[in-house]
């Protein structure tokens, strides 16, 4: 899915950030190869922004090395494809649903 989509470079601010919540075992930085390939960033529905599903630990280590890093950003209909695909439809479907619903709720709570 995410072969036919360009390279993005992911700042190493939004990075850093990014991995200040992501479970990473340091041995595993050092372990994989330096040239492991890019990540995978998802677009969530309504704004909820783009999370780094694959390559928690490459992020790591450019992070670390003051290297680049890059990603394959999915939209948000190939992000919603990929979690009906790796769960039951039924319930990705909900939780679709919630994250459009939340985001809307979350929104109208603003501007009232």
């Amino acid at each position: 899915m995410s072969r036919a989509h360009p390279l993005h470079r992911v700042e190493q601010q939004a990075l850093a950030s990014w991995l200040e919540h992501a479970r990473i075992l340091e041995s595993h930085v050092w372990h994989l190869p330096e040239n492991s390939g890019p990540g995978l960033l998802v677009t969530m529905p309504a704004g909820w922004g783009r999370p780094l599903i694959d390559g928690n630990h490459r992020a790591a280590r450019a992070l670390k090395l003051g290297l680049p890093f890059a990603a394959t950003v999915l939209s948000e209909d190939e992000t919603y494809t990929l979690l009906r695909r790796s769960m039951h439809p039924a319930i990705a479907d909900d939780i679709w649903r919630r994250l459009l619903q939340s985001k809307s709720d979350t929104d109208h709570a603003v501007s009232a």
